[in-house]
């Protein structure tokens, strides 16, 4: 990973399957929850809460914010590709929180 700034966005149908390998290698995957319906289900309601996080055009954090009502809000699927993202993640999250 370079030293490159991220770059913050919602998720675009284009980053399903980078989206879905990160999970895996977070080890969010499970047997019974198939990650494209869950994607699915995430842009039926509030898409623009679907975040990724980009470096050098590479899909290495999500998060996904699951709107709870008009007060509160929680986060749920944080991912990071690696340990040294992880310092990007509370970056990433900053717009679910200034909502708040």
């Amino acid at each position: 990973m370079s030293g490159t700034e991220m770059t913050i966005r919602p998720y675009l149908p284009s980053d399903e399957s980078a989206v879905i390998e990160l999970w895996r290698q977070c080890d969010l995957l499970r047997p019974w929850n198939n990650p494209k319906r869950d994607i699915e289900r995430k842009l039926k309601v509030n898409p623009e809460l679907f975040l990724v996080g980009l470096i050098d055009n590479k899909v290495i954090a999500t998060v996904i914010e699951a709107m709870k009502d008009t007060e509160a809000g929680y986060i749920t699927w944080p991912s990071t590709r690696t340990i040294a993202a992880e310092a990007w993640a509370d970056r990433l999250w900053q717009p679910s929180r200034a909502r708040y």
